[in-house]
């Protein structure tokens, strides 16, 4: 089928490589030209745009991944541009991984804190970027600065010490932001913004309540199986629910709190220069809860041995 997109001269574009959502669509007309005009400001002509899958390859399994493709001219220029776009959308063409997703708040989650928590965290924040610059961010769809095409990519699973020292940046600049945000506000963003940190990753309650009480079972049968003393594991894996929530003697930041090594992606600097990505999982935590999982989820046993103390301290 055709597909025609109208520009702002109002004359039809075939784009027959368009990929429209389901209802509701993605993107309109106002919302691209509304985008260029923050990336690109108020002289920015918008020509047309396209939006299509970001990969061949499935990416991403809470969020569906797609790329928007804007052409622009420039003020005093006559030749046309091409920006591009990273669209994170719910994952409406799985309907099992949507109803996740609705059920848990996990995308309305970082809706929010692109929304409400980053405007604070960027406010008179002198540094480095912590991640990607936010240009939309509403019901099903976010729309996010390209860092692929700006020369960032992901690493190995395992990183070596160069990344995780670039990771531990990122972090900490992340932190520090939260922690100047609080300074000026003059309370914790969690007091302000309460819905923005409401736990998504481990709930007390629906099918994640009956998941996470089958795994329990699950280790206890293993570790009956292995003729071990499996008294003790129901009780210590209820923990994890309140090891989740704001610590009430340490100083609590935004803390990304899924720091696994597909959520950095660093460019080819020397050392690199390292963003983070994907906020489904925000909490408001002590800074060691991030870089402990990062540690943990992403450097080797050895790694973490020998150079573990040296790299946190």
């Amino acid at each position: 089928m055709e597909l025609l997109v109208k520009n702002e001269e109002n004359v039809a574009v075939d784009w027959s490589n368009v990929l429209i959502s389901t209802e509701p669509e993605l993107l309109n007309l106002e919302n691209v030209k509304n985008i260029v005009y923050q990336d690109e400001g108020p002289e920015a002509k918008l020509i047309g745009y396209s939006i299509q899958p970001y990969s061949d390859e499935k990416l991403g399994f809470l969020a569906s991944h797609k790329q928007l493709k804007v052409t622009i001219l420039k003020p005093n220029s006559s030749i046309e541009e091409t920006k591009l776009y990273f669209v994170k959308a719910v994952p409406n063409e799985v309907p099992t991984q949507a109803e996740y997703v609705s059920e848990t708040k996990i995308f309305i989650k970082e809706v929010l804190f692109f929304n409400y928590i980053v405007p604070e965290l960027d406010k008179f924040y002198p540094g480095e970027r912590w991640g990607p610059k936010c240009y939309l961010a509403h019901n099903e769809v976010i729309v996010l600065e390209e860092l692929q095409s700006r020369g960032f990519s992901m690493r190995e699973k395992l990183f070596d010490e160069e990344s995780i020292n670039a990771a531990l940046s990122a972090l900490a600049r992340m932190h520090a932001a939260s922690l100047g945000a609080e300074a000026r506000l003059g309370k914790p963003l969690i007091e302000i913004f309460p819905e923005a940190f409401q736990e998504t990753g481990i709930q007390e309650y629906g099918k994640q309540l009956m998941w996470f009480k089958a795994g329990v079972k699950v280790a206890v049968a293993v570790a009956e199986q292995l003729g071990l003393d499996a008294s003790q594991i129901p009780e210590a894996c209820q923990e994890v629910f309140e090891a989740n929530k704001p610590s009430r003697s340490l100083q609590n930041v935004v803390s990304h709190s899924d720091p696994w090594s597909n959520n950095f992606m660093f460019n080819k600097d020397k050392p690199p220069l390292c963003y983070v990505v994907d906020f489904q999982l925000v909490r408001y935590s002590p800074p060691g809860y991030d870089i402990a999982m990062l540690l943990y989820l992403t450097a080797s046993q050895k790694l973490r041995e020998v150079r573990g103390e040296a790299m946190t301290s």
